[in-house]
């Protein structure tokens, strides 16, 4: 177990996993590991310098367009009761 073995075993998991998942992998390896050197299996810790993966921040959301919400209060308009459904969509918007 070395951490160039560490760092790619991440860099896989990256593909296909989200990022908390990565880093639960990562927080056990690293107890793992400090367990194996404590016990006299490994030499040395090769996951002190074991990072975390960084959250990715979300893309900000897009405000709609004018066509889009006049087609939603057109729909609310058309529902049940449209007095009620125009206002609360009035609000959210």
């Amino acid at each position: 177990m070395t951490p160039i073995a560490l760092v790619g075993y991440r860099t896989v998991l990256q593909r296909t996993e989200a990022t908390s998942t990565v880093n639960i992998h990562v927080c056990a390896l690293r107890v793992f590991c400090a367990w194996l050197a404590t016990h006299g299996y490994l030499a040395v810790k090769p996951a002190t310098s074991f990072k975390l993966v960084n959250r990715q921040a979300l893309p900000a959301p897009r405000a709609l367009k004018d066509s889009q919400i006049n087609a939603l209060l057109r729909a609310a308009a058309r529902s049940r009761h449209p007095a009620r459904d125009h206002a609360i969509v009035q609000l959210l918007l």
